[in-house]
């Protein structure tokens, strides 16, 4: 009976430890999806602030390209195939910044001073039970000339 009492807490015990190593691992992959989100709305923030003339969005049905005018020459956001990509200085190799997107929508939000672009970007959830939508909001202000 003891054997029987130890070997069903022992199976207890290895069901919850590994069903913990399956959540932290998640949660690892989500953390680092998170901080690359980040750097990349970041960049596109920086990248908009240095703007020297009209940005330029073309959209169609499956991509979507922001063009900044920068001293140094163009750089190109491009959401296309599920993936952010960062393009500087046609036709330089495009760099990844964020994979497995699910959406993309970049727009431009005038106001008086200053027009505003927002940046909204839903990544793929993990998993089918994730409760959780991976969405992001990034806002930046530039100077009205810089907004066509």
């Amino acid at each position: 009976m003891y054997i029987a009492v130890f070997a069903v807490v022992t199976a207890v015990a290895f069901s919850m430890f590994y069903q913990y190593l399956s959540h932290s691992r998640r949660l690892q992959v989500m953390a680092a999806d998170v901080l690359q989100v980040m750097k990349a709305g970041e960049q596109w923030r920086q990248d908009l602030r240095q703007a020297v003339g009209p940005l330029q969005l073309e959209t169609n049905a499956q991509e979507q390209a922001l063009q900044v005018p920068q001293a140094r020459g163009k750089i190109t956001y491009l959401f296309s195939l599920g993936s952010i990509w960062r393009i500087e200085n046609e036709p330089a190799d495009p760099r990844l910044l964020v994979p497995h997107v699910k959406a993309s929508r970049m727009v431009a939000d005038p106001r008086q001073v200053v027009s505003a672009w927002k940046w909204e970007l839903e990544l793929q959830p993990s998993s089918r039970k994730a409760k959780l939508r991976p969405l992001f909001t990034f806002l930046v202000a530039v100077p009205k000339e810089v907004v066509p």
